[in-house]
């Protein structure tokens, strides 16, 4: 499903997780801040969505149908056109120190528990986006000054 807002150059981002209401709730957050939005309901789906779509950013429940998070995190990163997408999870079953190990290894990857708050979400994505663009940035080379 894709969902757009008028904005310049609108960030994408992959919301993948089975249960609709979760992703109603994240995507209306996403939308109020001029995010692009596309989700999916499985892990295989979610993976197919990420090399089609080359989102900013994937946020993901942990457990699902297809695959758990772990597997999706696996599958973006051996992408060459995935591997430096970053991941929030979001889990209400699952607690962070069960997701240690993959959150050590990587920088750009988060957790949020369900319930869900709004603001909390907001800060994540904006965290991680940041992130990103920074290390995008960096990847450009120098800064020319006038």
């Amino acid at each position: 499903m894709l969902y757009y807002v008028l904005m310049a150059d609108p960030e994408k981002i992959l919301v993948i997780d089975d249960n609709r209401e979760h992703v109603e709730f994240i995507r209306t957050a996403l939308l109020s801040k001029g995010f692009l939005v596309v989700s999916a309901v499985d892990a295989v789906q979610g993976v197919m969505y990420a090399r089609q779509e080359r989102p900013a950013l994937a946020i993901c429940d942990f457990e699902m149908p297809g695959g758990d998070g772990a597997t999706i995190y696996d599958s973006l990163r051996k992408l060459p056109e995935t591997a430096a997408v970053p991941v929030l999870f979001v889990s209400g079953s699952v607690p962070a120190s069960a997701l240690s190990a993959i959150l050590k290894r990587d920088k750009r990857t988060g957790f949020l528990g369900k319930p869900l708050r709004l603001k909390a979400l907001l800060e994540a994505v904006e965290l991680l986006l940041a992130g990103k663009r920074l290390n995008d940035r960096a990847q450009e080379g120098p800064l020319e000054l006038d």
